[in-house]
């Protein structure tokens, strides 16, 4: 199965979250199931802020980086070695199993206008249909995505026919 990578810039700070918020009470629901996301918000003043979660992956790459830098901190700083291992770790492995490239997402960071924010959200099924419904109500623009073309012009209508900000 294909995992499927959208990312929408949405017109307002909170925007994301509450798309995120609906698009988990549809989850829930199991019409659709999300593996990973982030949300990037820019406020007023141009200060990025950064919200994920950790996924299977970054747990994974969390313990061995966290053993790596036992290792190589030995006897030097064992417990800053394993907090920077265990970073690290997390790091590369959410980076390995998501396999979004850093230049991307620094492109939509610095695209990314003061009091807007995006959302990056993986999956790998679910209710194309549903989850277009529930993102009706918000307005933004869907900045990249991997779904059928058909799907992504429903998504695209969707977010411009927006009347009403949440």
């Amino acid at each position: 199965m294909t995992t499927r990578l959208i990312v929408i810039v949405f017109e307002g700070l909170e925007d994301a979250q509450n798309a995120l918020d609906d698009l988990k009470g549809i989850e829930r629901e199991g019409q659709i199931e999300i593996d990973d996301f982030a949300i990037i918000k820019k406020d007023p003043d141009g200060k990025v802020y950064v919200h994920n979660t950790t996924p299977s992956g970054a747990k994974k790459g969390a313990v061995a980086g966290g053993l790596l830098g036992l290792i190589l901190a030995g006897v030097f700083f064992p417990i800053a070695g394993i907090a920077i291992g265990a970073a690290g770790g997390a790091l590369i492995g959410k980076s390995v199993q998501l396999g979004i490239d850093k230049n991307f997402v620094n492109e939509v960071v610095e695209n990314l206008k003061p009091g807007t924010s995006a959302l990056f959200i993986t999956g790998e099924r679910g209710a194309a249909d549903v989850a277009i419904r529930v993102m009706d109500p918000y307005k933004g623009t869907v900045y990249h995505t991997n779904l059928d073309e058909e799907v992504a012009d429903q998504l695209r209508q969707a977010l411009k026919s927006s009347e009403q900000p949440r």
